[in-house]
């Protein structure tokens, strides 16, 4: 409103005024760095390459020194002839027939006592061959602090005359017949060929040569012609003086002549075994 009370009236716009001068262009600053890109996928696996030459074959070390020198071995008996001999084959000589058994004892490894007592120490791991003097039919050996009686017949063997029954005496023919004894132990062979029948459904018996220690034990084996028919068997101490046999393929059945029951017949049958027992 004017001074003189009268309201003023706008006026006409004005005309449009001129375009400004272009701005001045000023560069921005640097963006941030952008962040790192994802690492890449593994690459195929590379051709593996070929395999580099052998190398040469180094040079042989020097020879080490000599090892010291083995203690020297003890002095070995001093040799008398006629009293201890050595054979060819390695058996000790002991005695001659005019001087058995030895009248000086000696000691070591291997001892030998005034009567001709032999002990050989750590037995167990040596051996030891003995021949008795001509004329002399055993060897006295001391195993253990038992002295033991080793018998030598000049035939190598002793015989015997074995009974056969089934269950009555039996007619036979006594092929072999044979032991040796060594102290407690026997050892035999047998072969037998009937020349009478014996009584199906009985056991065959043979009788031993001397009476062992104990019964019921499985001692040998050997074969049995039986009724025609020929068997395997095993050789049993019955009692300590009898042996039965049973058949291999039916070893705890009854004796043969009971399993197979069937005698023995004097047309090809035969009895053959050996056998090692303990004597009494």
């Amino acid at each position: 409103m004017s001074e003189s009370g009268v309201a003023a009236v706008p006026g006409p716009p004005g005309p449009a005024g001129a375009t400004g001068a272009a701005g001045v262009t000023v560069p921005g600053a640097d963006g941030d760095d952008g962040r790192d890109g994802d690492p890449g996928l593994p690459g195929p696996t590379g051709a593996t390459g070929a395999a580099g030459a052998t190398g040469a074959v180094g040079p042989m070390g020097p020879m080490g020194p000599p090892g010291l020198d083995g203690a020297d071995g003890h002095d070995g008996l001093d040799g008398r002839p006629g009293i201890i001999d050595v054979l060819p084959n390695g058996q000790l000589l002991v005695g001659q027939p005019g001087n058995y058994p030895l009248a000086k004892a000696i000691t070591g490894d291997i001892g030998i006592s005034a009567t001709g007592a032999v002990t050989v120490a750590g037995w167990e791991q040596q051996s030891i061959s003995l021949i008795a003097g001509a004329g002399k039919d055993s060897i006295p050996v001391n195993v253990d602090g038992t002295q033991w009686t080793f018998n030598v017949a000049d035939s190598g063997g002793n015989s015997w005359t074995p009974t056969l029954t089934q269950p009555g005496a039996i007619a036979k023919t006594i092929n072999n017949a044979t032991y040796i004894q060594l102290g407690g132990l026997v050892m035999g062979w047998c072969r037998l060929t009937p020349t009478a029948a014996g009584t199906a459904g009985s056991a065959v018996i043979v009788g031993t040569p001397v009476t062992a220690k104990t019964s019921a034990l499985v001692v040998g084996a050997g074969n049995m012609t039986l009724a025609g028919v020929r068997y395997n068997m095993t050789v049993r101490l019955n009692s300590t003086t009898a042996f039965t046999f049973r058949r291999d393929d039916a070893p705890n059945t009854a004796a043969m002549g009971i399993d197979p029951n069937a005698a023995l017949a004097n047309a090809g049958d035969e009895i053959d075994f050996f056998f090692i027992l303990e004597a009494a």
